[in-house]
């Protein structure tokens, strides 16, 4: 390690500073070091030697003045008011700066043989002089220039007090200005004897003259200063506040002044009279450092340019203090130069110990624009915002109502420029989605633009990003939206590091911050600082924007913050306000701005113009309107026009805010002044009724008259004049809400519903023609006085909606808030004339609109082309690059460092920028294409031929909008060929799978209903269960069981990919987004047991559905596994193409339950978005209720499931101010809804289309328990706050009763029955018991007990066959009777007849007929044996 001095760089200047400096200490120090003080004692011996021939006019014009410089080399340390006498102060600063020259010979630098420029500041001009002689090692010369300081001392002291230019009080002859425009200053000296001495920088200057006129310029200053201040605080003009610093410097005369032009000839006579004495003093030179020093003014800002242009990069401040340190440092800020405080003994001991360096200064020419050529040989600018963005440096800003609209906003986007939507306009989620798609359908592929949003405006944040989150989930949707800009305050610090979190995880890649105050600046800089992770752009733009503003000045605030800016990395720089012609973004883009302003060159990364573009071809500005800006000469000078005052055609007035608002000078402005200058008090609008009445009228938002003195057809009919043509749908719905109200108040009626001639708002989308019909139904219209009611109603009916009226209700003291709503619009609408609208462009900047319709793309082009013309570069010195974005030489390069690409119209991550490692670029006759390779478990497998992909292509467009901030473009006629091969490498095509099957090809597609059919076959082996167990469960440690039934997944990929690969989104193939796409979710149905092994498996499957949804374009495949004809199984398979994002609802829930959940087949239960029919499912209970009530009570015919069928049902759906009629098609019903149930896809397709966006909960919920009235289920709905469909309970709980009654009737009927066969059998036992002893004789005589127990057999048996017919015959008839009730309460009940009936009594005639017979034969034998006994 070495030492400053040591490798201090050449060139390289030594600077000395002069009077006001603390010499004192310096030549103290000096003089304490021996060698040091015998050198001084030397050189000082030697002046006084030379300077004898006029030592006694020396003692009579500065008495005391030797004597003290005497006392002083002897080592006197006390302080004397006579050290800052021009005669001692001269000379002993003089002497300070030989002293550390002689230091500084003892350090590592040598002055001698480095030449470094010598620069003396005033009086150190001396200073420069004696090092110019110290490097010649001239003692002679030292000599001559010691002896110059005492003769210019000893003369400016004398005449100084001749003139009475010497102290007075505090104060002194110099007086130093900090703070002040130089204008100031200016006017402040013309005219008076004070004259400007010392330039220290653009606001540093010292003032020299006597002591009480310095006093008198002081207090003007101060007078001036106070003026300025109250003029910015009553916003009579726009700046910062000036903070002057008013101070009198410690010297005793008024160097660089005329009043010392004597002490400027004394010196050259002094000089004469030593020649002549023949002690030669040059008195030419004499009098050059003299005048320089006493009467010239000193630019020590131009000293310091002039070294630079020299090459110097550092300056070396020799003292005798640290002040010109801090003089010169302001100077030297961005030059990459920097100046080093070597002003003490000690300091330079510091720079010359090894390791010493200095910190390196900011060169902030690295940030200055470049001229790049590109492949089309187009010379543009390159900065660091090009750099970033890929972007010309002239932004088209967001503001309202200018870029609202899409139309421009894509213009200046295809044109290769930053372009902004404003968010100000974007005042509900229909109004955005509409500017949204029809942007999208604007822009060019892989063009894209930004998004600029109001943070103080707490609505519009929630809306757009805070709870609403409607452009985030725009973005999220795949958007071409790639920027957001945050206007309107800045967040803090925590809140600003979540937000750029979720931004970024949005999606959106770049993010900007638009402060508009010095502390706003430093807030963006502290949050660049938090995270330096993310570049970010600061937008800083002053008060002279149009509209909304502040009174900040942009130089003000760039000169504030320009350094700290500049030393954060991750910030790049854009300016705005008041710049409005070519000339304007040439200076603050090259840092000319700055120069003018007298500081170092600034340059700026980007420019925002705003107010010219209000005048392009592509602003939707009237053509009127466009003319008039044109016309209007705009305010030159400082560009300020004050509040309420009229300057080149524009003025600064008040919004419904009441805050300041730029706008042009017509009727419209005049009646704003006119309601602000009113206010909000009733007494003071009433007694300006009429004049603010005739100023509205004026206006494009006029008052709408005396509600109180109209009828009810005034009211109408001033409505729609008002109103119509409808600008918004608001306005129609508020119309509606009057002729309704119209109606009630007309209709004789007195209760009830009141009959409409208008349902909803398409009945008034002709207004006059409603009107007509209006007034027709209600002549009394013409004549009915409106009543105080409705007149205290109209009001709150106008503060229904967001959006304004287009008129002034009435006159309150909300007056300001009525009239100034809403009022930028209608300069867009050609209906209106310019002076009746409020236009709001930039005061200064309206000035440089010099042509109307002039296409953006060409203005904007003619602003860059100034800047490429101002840096008047050299063909030669042009480097080529391929594109701006990061001036990258060649589109290999491109393609990876890009971060998107545009797919399928959706902005989506670049996999060859994510994944580095796993892509490479390709490059061939078809164009480029990125490789992704694909992981798998035979990448080290050589002649591998088992399932997998190796890679998947991406081909990609690279179209010459890339060169300019586009995107790549996939190649979607590419893409598909690519898609399909990969389709078949996912299938396996070309390899065995483990059943055994080797897949040849892809099943074919067959023609048909939807996107047709997908036919496939496979072998059903044993192998397959344990196959799919080791995949899936492997790891665990246990039994796994031999197979699960999803298994059967595996071998039908090749159907599933067929199927898939078989669906069209409006004529591309899904398929093109299978490289983003994941299998989103799995379910299989089993309907009866799996085929025997070996078994050959019939697929058939399909594309069932595409749906779109927030995790993407979701396609449902759907197969039937059969076996001999029979199905088994059933699989629904969905996919989800996350790169084809359209909507914002979540994918519909995965199937969880079989068909038999709904009761009803689901073949046609399908639907394609925006289709007009849709299937539906109806509960049985709708069906039960019109059969058993209505049409019972009507007598009419009751409806089976068929008939219903056969029925259109109309569908209306309303949503997003749009609606449409759709109609439904019964498919079946179903005992377990008590609602009608509609396709999810139709539902997802409806949400996206008509819902606000939001997403919400279920709200309903089918249960299914065991017993519905089961108080433990009772209280825990009540607990959980469920509320309860009261007729479905009740019929859950009377359909639970019921089966209750039926199993009651059932038990007490098997009782009976029992007791009746005992009772029977008792019956029999009672008649042998009776007749035992006939019995006993008949088995006495011989008979056999069969003999004897067949006749009571034969009778049992007789008694059970006549029951049993009679049975039969009873349910024959009843039958014919109850099946009529039990079809038509069950119409899906199967046909059926008696056999049953008849088989079930055949088995119980059977039974206890064979009871009856062994209980007899048991009883007789009983007798028999006791007979034998």
């Amino acid at each position: 390690m070495t030492a400053f001095f040591a490798e201090i760089p050449t060139p390289y200047a030594l600077t000395f500073a002069g009077q006001g400096s603390a010499w004192r200490p310096a030549l103290s120090t000096s003089l304490s070091f021996p060698p040091h003080a015998a050198l001084l004692r030397k050189h000082y011996q030697a002046m006084r030697e030379l300077l004898a021939p006029v030592a006694g006019e020396l003692l009579t014009s500065a008495p005391g003045s030797l004597e003290r410089l005497n006392a002083l080399l002897d080592g006197n340390t006390q302080d004397l008011p006579l050290d800052r006498s021009a005669s001692v102060s001269v000379p002993g600063i003089t002497l300070a700066q030989l002293a550390a020259l002689a230091d500084l010979d003892a350090t590592q630098l040598d002055v001698h043989t480095t030449s470094p420029l010598l620069l003396g500041h005033s009086q150190g001009i001396l200073g420069a002089e004696v090092a110019r002689a110290w490097i010649a090692r001239d003692d002679q010369r030292l000599t001559h220039v010691l002896a110059l300081a005492v003769l210019i001392g000893a003369a400016a002291q004398s005449v100084s007090i001749r003139l009475g230019a010497t102290n007075l009080g505090e104060a002194t002859p110099m007086l130093s200005v900090r703070g002040l425009p130089a204008s100031m200053i200016t006017e402040a000296v013309e005219g008076s004897p004070v004259s400007l001495a010392v330039v220290n920088g653009p606001r540093s200057v010292v003032l020299s003259g006597r002591p009480g006129d310095l006093e008198a310029c002081r207090r003007q200053l101060e007078a001036q200063v106070a003026a300025s201040n109250r003029a910015l605080e009553e916003h009579l003009t726009g700046g910062t506040p000036l903070e002057a610093i008013v101070e009198f410097l410690p010297v005793s005369a008024p160097f660089h002044s005329p009043l010392l032009e004597e002490a400027v000839a004394q010196v050259v006579s002094w000089a004469r009279s030593l020649a002549a004495a023949g002690h030669g003093i040059d008195d030419a030179e004499a009098e050059r450092v003299a005048r320089a020093i006493l009467v010239e003014r000193d630019d020590w800002s131009a000293a310091i340019s002039a070294a630079l242009s020299q090459g110097v990069k550092t300056f070396v401040d020799l003292g005798p203090s640290n002040m010109l340190t801090r003089m010169t440092q302001d100077l030297l800020d961005g030059t990459g130069a920097q100046i080093v405080d070597a002003s003490t003994a000690s300091r330079r001991t510091e720079l010359d110990e090894e390791g010493s360096s200095i910190e390196a200064p900011a060169d902030w020419s690295q940030f200055a624009p470049k001229v790049v050529a590109l492949p089309d040989g187009r010379r543009v600018v390159s900065t660091a915002f090009t750099r970033l963005t890929g972007r010309s440096p002239i932004i088209l800003p967001g503001m309202t109502p200018t870029t609202v609209g899409p139309r421009i906003v894509a213009a200046a986007a295809n044109a290769g420029h930053w372009a902004e939507m404003a968010g100000g306009g974007q005042y509900s989620e229909e109004v955005f989605t509409e500017h949204r798609l029809e942007l999208q359908k604007l822009l060019e592929p892989g063009r894209t633009a930004g998004f600029n949003t109001m943070f103080f405006d707490r609505f519009m944040w929630n809306l757009q990003f805070g709870v609403n989150r409607i452009v985030p989930k725009a973005r999220r949707a795949g958007a071409p939206i790639d920027a957001v800009t945050i206007a309107a305050g800045i967040p803090e610090l925590d809140e600003a590091r979540e937000l750029i979190a979720q931004l970024r995880a949005d999606g959106f890649e770049y993010l900007c911050l638009k402060p508009g105050t010095v502390e706003q600046i430093e807030q963006v800089v502290r949050i660049a600082q938090a995270n330096p992770d993310q570049t970010l752009i600061i937008q800083v733009e002053d008060g002279h924007s149009g509209g909304h503003h502040s009174w900040e000045n942009l130089g003000d605030l760039l000169l504030a913050t320009y350094a700290q800016i500049r030393r954060t990395p991750n910030l790049v720089l854009a300016v705005g306000g008041g710049i409005g012609s070519a000339a304007d973004a040439a200076r603050y883009i090259t840092g000319q701005w700055s120069v003018d302003l007298g500081s170092a060159p600034m340059p700026v990364d980007a420019v925002l113009v705003g107010t010219a573009s209000m005048a392009t071809l592509e602003a939707e500005t009237s053509p009127q309107v466009k003319q008039l800006l044109k016309d209007t000469p705009g305010v030159g000078g400082d560009g300020w026009v004050g509040t309420g005052q009229v300057r080149g055609g524009m003025t600064s007035g008040l919004s419904h805010l009441n805050a300041d608002m730029h706008e042009i000078e017509n009727s419209s402005a005049r009646a704003s002044r006119l309601i602000h200058e009113v206010g909000s008090d009733q007494e003071s609008i009433d007694a300006h009724r009429d004049e603010l009445i005739e100023a509205m009228n004026k206006t494009a938002k006029p008052y709408f008259g005396e509600l109180s003195e109209m009828t009810y057809a005034d009211w109408a009919r001033r409505v729609i004049d008002l109103s119509y043509p409808w600008a918004d749908w608001t306005w129609t719905d508020r119309a509606l809400d009057l002729f309704h109200r119209i109606e009630s108040r007309l209709n004789p009626a007195d209760h009830g519903d009141i009959p409409t001639l208008f349902e909803s708002r398409d009945d008034l989308e002709d207004g006059h023609a409603a009107l007509a019909r209006l007034l027709e139904a209600y002549p009394q219209a013409e004549t009915t006085r409106v009543i105080p009611a409705d007149v205290a109603w109209f009001p709150v009916l106008c503060r229904k909606h967001h959006k304004p009226m287009p008129f002034v209700p009435v006159l309150d003291g909300d007056l300001a808030r009525w009239w100034g709503t809403d009022t930028l619009w209608q300069s867009q609408d050609a209906r209106f004339d310019a002076d009746a609208v409020r236009i709001i462009p930039g005061p200064r900047s309206v000035a440089g609109i010099d042509r109307v319709n002039e296409p953006i793309g060409e203005m904007f082009a003619r602003f860059e082309q100034a800047v490429v013309d101002a840096l008047a570069t050299s063909p030669a010195q042009v480097p080529h690059v391929w594109s701006r974005f990061h001036d990258l030489e060649d589109a290999a390069s491109f393609l990876r460092e890009i971060s998107h690409i545009q797919w399928a119209g959706n902005l989506v991550d670049n996999p060859a920028y994510t994944s580095v490692e796993a892509t490479e670029i390709l490059h061939d006759e078809g164009g480029y294409s990125i490789r992704i390779h694909c992981d798998s478990m035979w990448d080290q497998t050589p002649n591998s031929s088992h399932h997998s992909v190796e890679y998947i292509d991406i081909p990609v467009l690279l179209s010459s909008a890339c060169m300019t901030g586009a995107y790549p473009v996939v190649d979607m006629s590419r893409l598909s060929v690519t898609a399909y091969d990969l389709l078949a490498g996912a299938a396996g095509v070309g390899t065995t799978t483990v059943n055994g099957d080797y897949i040849e090809k892809m099943p074919a597609v067959i023609p048909g209903e939807g996107f047709g059919t997908v036919r496939d076959a496979f072998t059903f082996t044993e192998n397959l269960g344990f196959a799919h167990g080791a995949v899936t469960g492997g790891a665990l440690s246990t039994q796994l069981a031999s197979g699960v039934p999803d298994a059967l997944v595996g071998p039908c990929w090749p159907a599933i990919y067929a199927a898939l690969g078989s669906a069209m989104y409006q004529g591309v193939p899904v398929i093109e987004g299978l490289v983003n796409a994941v299998h989103l979710d799995h379910s299989i149905f089993l309907d009866r047991e799996l085929p025997p092994f070996g078994s050959r498996v019939e697929v058939e499957g399909r594309c069932a559905e595409l749906a779109e949804s927030s995790a993407g374009r979701v396609v449902r495949v759907e197969l039937e596994l059969s076996y001999e004809g029979e199905v088994f199984a059933r699989m629904v398979e969905r996919f989800a193409i996350r790169g084809r994002i359209a909507s914002t609802q979540p994918p519909a829930p995965a199937p969880e339950v079989a068909d038999s959940f709904v009761d009803t087949p689901l073949r046609n239960w399908n639907y394609q978005p925006g289709e007009k029919t849709i299937p539906i499912i109806l509960p049985r209970i709708y069906l039960t209720m019109y059969n058993f009530g209505f049409a019972q009570t009507h007598a009419l015919p009751k409806l089976s499931d068929g008939l219903v069928g056969m029925i259109d049902f109309h569908i209306f759906v309303h949503g997003k101010h749009r609606e449409a009629q759709f109609k439904g098609k019964v498919i079946g019903f179903s005992n377990r809804l008590s609602s009608i149930l509609v396709p999810q896809a139709f539902m997802d397709w409806s949400n996206d289309t008509f819902a606000s966006g939001e997403t919400h909960a279920p709200t309903r919920l089918i249960v299914q328990v065991n017993n519905p009235s089961d108080p433990q289920f009772t209280k825990y709905l009540d607990q959980k706050g469920y509320e309860i469909e009261n007729d479905k309970l009740n019929t859950e709980k009377t359909t639970y009763f019921l089966r209750l009654l039926v199993t009651m009737v059932v038990g007490v009927g098997l009782v009976i029955s029992a007791l009746s066969f005992y009772i029977l059998m008792l019956s029999i036992y009672l008649l042998v018991q009776k007749n035992t002893h006939k019995l006993e004789n008949l088995l006495l005589i011989g008979y056999r007990p069969a003999q004897v127990a067949l006749p009571y057999q034969m009778l049992t048996i007789g008694l059970n066959l006549l029951i049993y017919g009679l049975a039969l015959l009873a349910i024959f008839f009843a039958r014919s009777y109850y099946m009529d009730l039990i079809e038509t309460l069950f119409p899906n009940i199967e046909d059926g007849n008696m056999l049953p009936a008849i088989a079930v009594g055949a088995l119980l005639f059977v039974l206890v007929s064979l009871s009856n017979y062994a209980i007899i034969a048991r009883k007789i034998v009983h007798i028999w044996k006791r007979k034998d006994a």
